[in-house]
Order: structure tokens, then sequence, then C-alpha cells
């Protein structure tokens, strides 16, 4: 948690010539926040995508699957990512429908320089493949069946 970002921008300073994305959850990406200020000075052309679903979503998916959803430090306050990007002087978007998330990537590829798209995802969305307390990986969890909304 919070390794998205500094490991993006080593990646993107050995690769400058390639296209480099940042995946996050919220309660990852505020733990580097401050780094969108080295993405300015290095003029690194990052993509940040952040998955939020205002909580520390892996440690809330095993209080939700091993510990009957008993929820402890774990809900998360935190900033509109959008406008601190902007305060940065990085352009973004929020995205909080199905249908704007197409139209948001191809911006952000169309964009010279970074961006960066804060996605308001399901605050109980599940991430998956994960490993259960004590269990080795090849006793992975899948993805349970499940459909997908368009909201």
């Amino acid at each position: 948690m919070g390794f998205a970002l500094p490991a993006a921008i080593g990646a993107q300073m050995g690769l400058p010539g390639e296209l480099v994305w940042v995946t996050a959850g919220d309660g990852g990406f505020q733990m580097n926040l401050q780094e969108l200020a080295t993405v300015v000075q290095e003029k690194l052309p990052l993509k940040i995508a952040i998955l939020n679903n205002s909580y520390l979503g892996m440690v809330r998916q095993w209080q939700q699957l091993f510990f009957e959803g008993r929820y402890s430090g774990t809900p998360l306050l935190g900033p509109d990512f959008a406008q601190l990007a902007k305060a940065y002087d990085i352009p973004a978007l929020t995205v909080r429908q199905k249908s704007e998330v197409e139209p948001a990537i191809a911006q952000a590829l169309d964009t010279e320089g970074p961006m960066l798209l804060d996605f308001r995802i399901v605050q109980e969305e599940n991430v998956y493949p994960m490993v259960a307390p004590g269990a080795p990986v090849h006793d992975m969890i899948r993805r349970p069946d499940a459909q997908c909304s368009d909201s």
C-alpha cells in the first residue's frame, strides 16, 4: 500500500518514451499523494487511475469476508482527488458512471503530460484473486460470479 505512485514515477523515469499508468486505491494513493509534485516537477506524463471506494479496500475486504463485516478503522475520509490534481496543474476527471469510463480513459490517452482519473466505485467492491488468512497461495479465492451494474 502506497507503492503505486512512487513505483510508476520510477518506471516512467526509466522508460521515458513509454506509456505508464498508475492504478491505486484511494487509501494507498493517500500515502504518497505529495509525489504529484514530483510528477509535475519532472514533467512526467503519468496517467493516474484511482479506484476510490472511501475505504482501505483490501483491509475492509478481509473484514467483510473473514470477520463477519465488523469494520474497524477502514472507512476513509479523502480529498477530492481531481481538485488536488488540479492544484498541481494536472488535468483530472472524476468518473462516477460506467458510461463515463471509456471517454475518460480516451481523454487521458489524448492528454499530453500527466492526467488523473478518480474512479468512484461501489464501496464494497472487492478485489480478486486474493489469499485467505493462513492459506497457501495456490488456494487463492477467485472472483465469485456477480452481475456488473451500469450505475
